[in-house]
Order: C-alpha cells, then sequence, then structure tokens
C-alpha cells in the first residue's frame, strides 16, 4: 500500500454541511409561513371587528334618534334595528 494516498478526516469540521444549511433554511422557511398565516388571520379578525363596531354604532345611534324623537311606534322601529343588526352576520 505503498502508492495510495491517504484519506485524511477531520473529527472537528469548521463548517456546516450542505444538509445542515438546506435543513436550516427550510425550518426557517416553515416558520416564516407560520408568522405570516398568524399575520393575516388578525388583520381578517381587525376587519371583522371594524365592522362589527361600525354596525353597533349605526344601530346605537339610530336607536338614540328614536328614543330623542319620542315617537309612537319607536319599541318596534327599535326591534326591527335590532333584528337587522344580528342579521347582518
Amino acid at each position: 500500500m505503498l502508492g495510495q494516498p491517504k484519506r485524511y478526516k477531520k473529527k472537528d469540521p469548521d463548517g456546516f454541511s450542505l444538509l445542515e444549511v438546506m435543513i436550516a433554511l427550510a425550518v426557517l422557511a416553515i416558520g416564516i409561513l407560520a408568522i405570516l398565516s398568524m399575520h393575516i388571520s388578525a388583520i381578517k379578525g381587525n376587519a371583522n371587528a371594524v365592522k362589527f363596531t361600525d354596525d353597533l354604532l349605526s344601530t346605537q345611534s339610530s336607536i338614540e334618534s328614536m328614543l330623542i324623537n319620542e315617537e309612537d311606534d319607536s319599541i318596534e322601529k327599535i326591534r326591527s334595528s335590532l333584528e337587522s343588526f344580528k342579521n347582518r352576520k
């Protein structure tokens, strides 16, 4: 075995292998996608909250104006307004 070169194998590699880098990038990509998904859900939730608040304020304003005007059929208008608010979802 005189002519064959010795294969040198380091016991302590100094860098990362390509496989380690690829796995790290895959884990990072999955984490970023999870955060993006949560962000989109939060935006949808905020939009629903804004719509709900607008509907609630509109209904409250209608009820208050009916009570101020003291119309005879104000109770029926309040009930119909509340029913329309419930059906907006």
